[in-house]
């Protein structure tokens, strides 16, 4: 494995720096906000997601279409996400014009118009994108999950909030949510590709932030007991199942969580996929997945199959986890999960993007941004660690099971 120096640099006005540099023709740019829904409150539900859409809609000098052309005529790529705890503006570039693609970014960021006229327009984008999440069955099931697992906890049950909270976002709101994140000291930029640090601290010093740094409380953050099961009938076809155990997981142990996710459904090869799928039949498609923050994590196992296979389905899953948790599990098993994970990583970094939005993930959860640290903790995974694992995590008081079904009795 080739070590490529990931260089991280604090400037004077709290702004962090960071590049990974190497021979390649692209650049990926990302301004790293750390505010997402859970910056949010009762009263502003939503805002995170809905100031993202806003960035894009024009500058003192750039209107929205001027945003756009640039990019395009440049053949890059453009784009934002807003998540539990960050909201990314990123963009991939040729090399050669990283810093059309940095001037394009900070603008946004920096000197945004909110006009009115366009935050009512985007107001009405954001609740269509709401109501596509309500129409794909599988994105409902996992909005679900989230809300009865925080039902004490209202900005952790919604990334984008409500139709109706959207709608009722003022300009002083944002305005003042903007005030309180988007600051320097609450801002990462990372870049990834054919760049020099240097040049890129000396455009990231031309940056004159509109707002002075703020000290930003920690929220406290109790998660609750679960052990619940919900049913929810809606018109479809086909049923869905998940299941989300919480665990206040701490950062050493994020790896082992990673080697659980595909020991148990993170391929073809897995125990799931091989149990349900495979040998009963009982579903088309299950999956494993991980969502890390900062003071904690949620995992999730996920089926899509028929209403009259649910029973079986939900106890021969919660059977396969308990397998794991107490019988053997072989050398070669766990070393083919370990290769899978390596391979699939190193093949992912491949491009300068995915390299960008991995040093973030890593940043968020405070865990480790080199590849060779990550893998080598993946290396050091061992069956008693993940039978401790299981046990500590996977029981019945963090765990919530939500039913998405056309009949109510299942």
């Amino acid at each position: 494995m080739v070590h490529i120096e990931i260089i991280t640099t604090t400037l004077d006005n709290g702004l962090t720096v960071i590049s990974k540099s190497q021979q390649c023709n692209s650049v990926t740019i990302s301004f790293l906000v750390k505010a997402g829904c859970f910056q949010e409150t009762k009263d502003n539900l939503g805002i995170a997601h809905l100031v993202e859409h806003m960035l894009f809609k024009g500058t003192e000098t750039r209107t929205s279409f001027q945003i756009t052309n640039e990019i395009d005529s440049i053949g890059g790529v453009l784009n934002a996400e807003t998540s539990t705890e960050h909201t990314r503006y990123y963009c991939t570039v040729c090399s050669d014009y990283w810093k059309t693609a940095f001037d394009i970014l900070s603008d946004m960021l920096i000197n945004n118009v909110i006009d009115d006229v366009e935050l009512k327009k985007e107001k009405q984008v954001v609740i269509e994108e709401l109501n596509s999440y309500a129409d794909d069955p599988m994105s409902f099931t996992h909005e679900l999950l989230i809300r009865r697992s925080n039902q004490n906890n209202i900005n952790r049950q919604y990334i984008g909030g409500t139709t109706k909270s959207v709608a009722q976002i003022s300009p002083k709101q944002i305005e003042e949510f903007k005030s309180t994140y988007y600051t320097a000291n609450n801002i990462v930029l990372v870049a990834t590709g054919n760049i020099n640090h240097e040049e890129l601290i000396n455009e990231a010093k031309k940056i004159k932030f509109k707002y002075p740094n703020k000290s930003i409380p920690k929220q406290e953050f109790i998660p609750e007991k679960l052990g619940k099961i919900y049913t929810v009938e809606k018109p479809i076809i086909q049923s869905h199942l998940m299941l989300g155990f919480f665990g206040g997981i701490p950062k050493n142990d994020y790896h082992i969580m990673d080697v659980v996710e595909v020991l148990l459904g993170g391929n073809f090869s897995s125990r799931l996929y091989q149990k349900i799928r495979e040998e009963l039949g009982l579903s088309y498609t299950v999956s494993c997945d991980c969502m890390f923050f900062s003071d904690g994590s949620f995992f999730n196992i996920y089926a899509g199959l028929d209403n009259k296979n649910l029973k079986l389905a939900l106890e021969k899953i919660l059977q396969v986890v308990q397998e794991v948790k107490t019988s053997y599990i072989s050398d070669e098993e766990l070393d083919g999960v370990k290769k899978y994970i390596k391979g699939t990583h190193l093949i992912s970094l491949e491009s300068t993007s995915r390299q960008n939005s991995w040093l973030c993930k890593a940043l968020l959860t405070n865990t480790a941004i080199s590849s060779e640290e990550y893998i080598e903790n993946i290396f050091n995974v061992s069956k008693d660690d993940i039978k401790t694992f299981l046990n500590k995590y996977f029981k019945k008081e963090n765990i919530c099971i939500v039913r998405l079904t056309n009949q109510q009795k299942v």
